[in-house]
């Protein structure tokens, strides 16, 4: 994930594969597992990689700082370095109206071999969602990538289309479910125990 939300509890991501152009929904299967701590991290098991994905956001932000991944053997094999270059609308760039127009991304070392990464929000008649692409052929979500990415009312990305940026065909799809620390559900439960019914 790029953004941080300290709401989030924990998320689990389903992968759907895509057959002659078509997302394959009854062959969904579980792809990662991730569980949200109190110092700013989120940690993801990548079951069929078999990798763990430890990202870190800056507190101030809530944007990914860096992204250490692990082997089976927990040895580091990347890591990854994000700083914004330029963003619009709201200071919190998981906040429904933020945009986030360039980050740029670094593999092992900070300022180096800079890849520059891009947000946009894309409005059309049917939906709305941002689209995630890069300058380079190759980035931290693989070779050739672009991702459409659609949000929930929370602000999160509960849906990730993958791309290939070269023929724009779709590759896969992940979804996540998220089990926040205070869902819409626990906050009229609360009031309901605090206030009663008026």
């Amino acid at each position: 994930m790029l953004y941080y939300n300290p709401n989030i509890r924990r998320k689990i991501t389903y992968k759907l594969p895509v057959l002659f152009d078509q997302v394959q929904v009854d062959k969904r299967e579980l792809y990662s597992y991730s569980v949200f701590t109190e110092d700013f991290k989120e940690k993801e098991i990548v079951f069929n990689e078999r990798k763990i994905n430890v990202f870190q956001y800056n507190p101030e932000i809530n944007f990914i700082e860096s992204l250490k991944v692990y082997d089976q053997n927990s040895e580091m094999i990347k890591r990854y370095y994000f700083d914004i270059v330029a963003k619009e609308n709201s200071n919190y760039v998981n906040r429904k109206d933020s945009i986030i127009l360039e980050f740029k991304e670094s593999l092992h070392q900070r300022d180096r071999n800079v890849c520059h990464g891009y947000i946009e929000l894309m409005e059309n008649i049917q939906e709305e969602y941002y689209k995630l692409y890069f300058h380079r052929v190759s980035c931290f979500l693989g070779n050739k990538v672009k991702v459409k990415l659609f949000k929930n009312i929370e602000g999160d990305f509960f849906k990730e289309e993958f791309y290939d940026s070269k023929n724009d065909t779709l590759q896969f799809v992940l979804e996540n479910k998220f089990e926040y620390f205070e869902s819409n559900l626990e906050i009229r439960a609360q009031y309901i125990l605090k206030n009663g019914w008026d």
